[in-house]
């Protein structure tokens, strides 16, 4: 063990010294540390990497000594390079077999020097680089092993270098890079597990991932306030998780989900301030969670659901000041969770849901001022849980009571509470 011990301390030192009197090998079975100029000297003319290659030197201003360099058998890292301004020295780098971080790199403007790296073995991770505008250097890059994100770039304005990326094998993750406005690039891009943008506030539109047609994980669209609509996602006709689309302030319509037609957990629509109708979801059959739409005061009605026929969670509203009705979900045939509507003070009646035979969970209506008609419930043959109607004061216990005598109270797992008087 000690022999084993000491050969391993001599190879180590013959990469980094001259100590041994012999040329630096073609590859090494190592991982290696790179923490000044002079240790990324020794790498000269060193061709793979067995290991992994962490590259971490404030003072590097460029890793010409690493011209060579054909393969990663780990993973490449290239952090706190404060004085790096591109990666021309990777040049002949083909493969990562791992994952590649590139972080902390203020003064790197490009990957200029990643031409020849086509694909990775686990995930690509670049962030936090303040002066990196560009992509520039990835057009070569067709797969990503794992997970693939931008993630604080402040000066990164467009993914135009990405047009030969086919496949990200987890998740795409784009987030709060303040000066992006395009996903142009992304066109080839086929297939991903989920994908996140969120919090990118100059970004306009997702006008390239049209040939993405499934997803087997989840779509989250949240926090861009300049996105005007979801044109690029056209293709999208399944989602496997869920859908979450919220506090993109500037989005007036789904238009680019016409073709969409399962979310297979939960589809939250959160305060999108300006949103007036969600027409685009024309072609939804399916959503296999709740269903939630929360401060979307401008949205009057539900018109454009007219094909979804099932919901396996619940209907679950709160606080939409604009919805007058349920037209919109005429062809809703079963609800398996809850139906909850707080603080609607503009809904007047719940026509629309003529049509729903079955509730799986409760019904709660809450402080909906207006509301003055629930007899589309009549037809319900079956409510699983309790029944409350509280603080909706224009609503008569009467005509509550006409509503609950056509379900029957045989047909009602729970209490029923009521707490107005008939008028």
């Amino acid at each position: 063990m000690r022999r084993a011990a000491a050969a391993s301390t001599i190879l180590t030192l013959c990469i980094f010294t001259a100590a041994c009197g012999q040329s630096v090998p073609s590859s090494d079975t190592f991982s290696i540390t790179i923490r000044t100029a002079a240790e990324l000297q020794q790498l000269e003319g060193l061709r793979e990497i067995s290991g992994n290659l962490e590259i971490m030197a404030p003072e590097l201003t460029e890793l010409n000594a690493l011209q060579s360099l054909e393969r990663v058998g780990g993973n490449l890292v290239i952090s706190h390079c404060t004085s790096l301004e591109n990666l021309a020295g990777l040049k002949n780098l083909q493969e990562v077999a791992a994952r590649v971080t590139i972080s902390h790199n203020a003064s790197l403007t490009s990957l200029s020097g990643l031409h020849g790296l086509v694909d990775t073995g686990a995930y690509f991770f670049i962030s936090e680089n303040d002066a990196l505008e560009s992509l520039d250097g990835l057009q070569s890059l067709e797969t990503v092993g794992g997970s693939f994100m931008l993630w604080l770039n402040p000066s990164l304005k467009d993914l135009t270098a990405l047009t030969e990326l086919r496949s990200i094998a987890g998740e795409l993750k784009i987030i709060d890079n303040a000066t992006l406005e395009s996903l142009s690039g992304l066109d080839m891009l086929h297939s991903a597990q989920s994908i996140i943008i969120s919090a990118n506030p100059e970004l306009r539109d997702l006008g390239a991932l049209g040939n993405i047609e499934q997803l087997s994980g989840n779509l989250n669209i949240n926090g861009n306030t300049a996105l005007r609509n979801l044109e690029g996602l056209r293709g999208l006709t399944q989602i496997a998780g869920e859908f979450t689309i919220h506090h993109n302030t500037a989005l007036e319509t789904l238009a680019g989900l016409e073709n969409l037609e399962t979310v297979g957990q939960d589809f939250v629509i959160l305060n999108l301030e300006r949103l007036t109708n969600i027409t685009a979801l024309r072609s939804l059959q399916l959503i296999g969670g709740d269903f939630g739409i929360q401060g979307c005061h401008t949205l009057s009605n539900l018109e454009g659901l007219s094909s979804l026929a099932s919901i396996t969670g619940g209907i679950i509203f709160y606080d939409n000041q604009g919805i007058k009705s349920f037209h919109g979900l005429q062809g809703l045939k079963e609800l398996g969770g809850s139906l909850i509507m707080h603080n609607h003070r503009a809904l007047e009646t719940l026509s629309g849901l003529e049509a729903l035979g079955q509730i799986g969970g409760e019904i709660e209506f809450y402080g909906n001022t207006q509301l003055r008609d629930v007899m589309a419930l009549a037809t319900v043959h079956n409510i699983g849980s309790d029944v409350r109607f509280q603080n909706n004061q224009n609503l008569s216990s009467c005509h509550l009571e006409a509503m609950l005598d056509a379900i029957g109270t045989e047909n009602i797992g729970g209490n029923i509470t009521l707490d107005t008087t008939c008028h």
